[in-house]
């Protein structure tokens, strides 16, 4: 995973909207999107709740508690 990847699903962990993660992450949703589809892929991964749990249970992240 690259660090933007993770820096995306740690994004996603706090409950922010795609367009809000983008716009702070100053991509387009497109390429957001396009980062999203890598990071399900990567981790096997059907949603971005699975995606993030699984990306802490790899090491990938830390959780936000």
């Amino acid at each position: 995973m690259t660090d933007r990847e993770a820096e995306i699903i740690k994004a996603i962990g706090t409950g922010k909207t795609k367009h809000e993660i983008a716009q702070e992450l100053y991509i387009s949703e497109r390429t957001l999107y396009n980062h999203i589809q890598s990071i399900y892929d990567k981790l096997g991964a059907k949603n971005a709740i699975e995606a993030y749990n699984k990306a802490i249970a790899l090491g990938y992240i830390t959780p936000l508690i």
